[in-house]
């Protein structure tokens, strides 16, 4: 059977809300272990269920937003029609009511086994659901950053520990846009960790690779890049009008920005969210004449930066 073909538009929308969804999942899984808050790991397990609901049918396009048309829409589409268990249309509808016991004072019984279990359901509702949604890897990224950005030639790439950011073997790599695929990032990064190694650096297994601000080798272009700290607390709105994409790790998000500046204006325009941004990072990316974002994981930071979304729609 021949795989579906999605909008790269309706598979954004989907990674957004998947990240949505793991997000009230996390937030579910601090309130159970606790009697006094147990209560709204009702609302959080739902949520995460309902996020999850609606990715799916935004990667089929679909933009119902009510809970009841999302709860029928989701039924028709996915379980009948794409032969999704019904269990998980079940999922939606039981902890919707629960859900609604829980925030209008009606008595619900708050076990912790019962609402463990429960997580377990929809952690296995959200790993069907990554299955279905197709990846947006960095060289789709970088696709559309060339697309939008016809004078870029060629993108460049760090290898290094995250551990530290001072005094530590460093490689750099440059790549013509028309030979960046994901194959070759792959093959990037397996190259340079047997360089590593057999240089006898230290601890190379914790190596990672990111993607630099600079691109065009004999020029003077960089993309805008920041990090964020808080996971929970970064102003969307201060990026309506700066074109770029949010990823998303578990301690924050970073930001790689869609539009070309010269050296001058980019010091200007990482100063000028210095405020709301990482210190670290800008400081240091303004020392080294770059910025880099992490793009791989290792065990130093386990986490791949997931996909949420452009600027202007993530937060909405």
């Amino acid at each position: 059977m021949a795989k579906p073909i999605y909008s790269d538009r309706d598979v954004e929308r989907a990674h957004h809300w998947i990240v949505r969804a793991i997000d009230a999942l996390e937030e579910a899984r601090v309130l159970i272990p606790s009697g006094r808050t147990r209560m709204g790991a009702y609302s959080r397990l739902y949520y995460s269920a309902h996020h999850t609901a609606v990715a799916l049918l935004r990667l089929i396009g679909n933009s119902v937003k009510k809970h009841d048309a999302i709860k029928n829409q989701f039924g028709q589409a996915w379980v009948r029609r794409r032969g999704l268990p019904a269990r998980y249309g079940r999922i939606l509808k039981d902890y919707y009511a629960d859900r609604l016991k829980a925030d209008y004072g009606e008595y619900v019984p708050t076990m912790q086994r019962d609402l463990e279990t429960r997580l377990r359901v929809v952690e296995a509702f959200i790993r069907r659901a990554q299955k279905l949604i197709p990846p947006i890897s960095m060289a789709r990224i970088v696709a559309l950053l060339v697309r939008d950005n016809p004078s870029i030639r060629d993108f460049s790439f760090d290898f290094y520990c995250p551990r530290s950011y001072h005094h530590h073997t460093r490689f750099t790599a440059w790549c013509p846009k028309g030979r960046l695929t994901d194959r070759w990032l792959r093959r990037l990064r397996a190259s340079t960790t047997r360089t590593v190694k057999a240089l006898g650096v230290e601890d190379a297994e914790d190596y990672v690779l990111g993607i630099n601000s600079r691109v065009n080798q004999y020029e003077d272009a960089h993309l805008l890049m920041l990090d964020f700290d808080n996971v929970s607390s970064v102003p969307y709105h201060r990026f309506a009008a700066e074109p770029g994409f949010f990823f998303r790790t578990h301690s924050g998000f970073h930001f790689l920005g869609g539009r070309l500046y010269k050296y001058s204006d980019w010091k200007k325009r990482m100063r000028r969210y210095s405020r709301i941004a990482s210190k670290d990072h800008f400081e240091l990316s303004l020392k080294r004449g770059y910025a880099t974002l992490r793009i791989t994981a290792s065990p130093r930071k386990s986490v791949v930066p997931a996909y949420v979304g452009r600027s202007g729609e993530v937060g909405r």
